[in-house]
C-alpha cells in the first residue's frame, strides 16, 4: 500500500496543470500503469490498472472522481499545502463501479458484445 501511495505521488507530481499521462510501472509493482490526470485546478488523480484495462475508460473514471471532489469538497481543500485524506464516499462507489469496464463504460460493453457476437459468427 505505502508502494502504491509512493509511486501514485510520484507520478502526479510530475504531471504538468491540465495534463494527462500514462507511466509504465516497474516490475515490482506486476504488470501495471498509473493513469493520471491533474485538473488545472490543481487536484490530481491517479489509477493503477493492468495493461488490460482500457485508457479511455480509466481516463473517464479519474474525469468523474476529481469532478466529484472538486463538487463535494469545495471549500475544503483549496487551502492546504500538504497531503490530507478527504473521504467522499460517492468517489470510492465509482471505483468499485469501475472495476469492471464494461459494465462502467457502455462503449466498452457495445464492444464487448460485439466481439461476443463476432465470435459465434465465425464459429457458425
Amino acid at each position: 500500500k505505502e508502494q502504491v501511495r509512493f509511486r501514485s505521488r510520484l507520478v502526479a507530481g510530475k504531471t504538468p496543470l491540465g495534463k494527462r499521462s500514462v507511466i509504465e510501472l516497474e516490475k515490482e509493482l506486476g504488470e501495471a500503469k498509473a493513469n493520471v490526470w491533474v485538473h488545472p485546478q490543481g487536484v490530481a488523480a491517479v489509477v493503477l490498472v493492468d495493461n488490460e484495462y482500457p485508457m479511455r475508460v480509466s481516463f473517464s473514471l479519474l474525469s468523474e472522481a476529481v469532478r466529484i471532489f472538486l463538487e463535494r469538497m469545495q471549500g475544503k481543500w483549496e487551502d492546504t499545502s500538504s497531503d490530507q485524506q478527504f473521504s467522499v464516499p460517492e468517489i470510492e462507489d465509482l471505483f468499485q463501479k469501475f472495476q469492471n469496464p464494461a459494465e462502467a463504460d457502455k462503449l466498452t460493453k457495445v464492444e464487448s458484445d460485439l466481439e461476443e457476437v463476432k465470435g459465434l459468427v465465425m464459429q457458425s
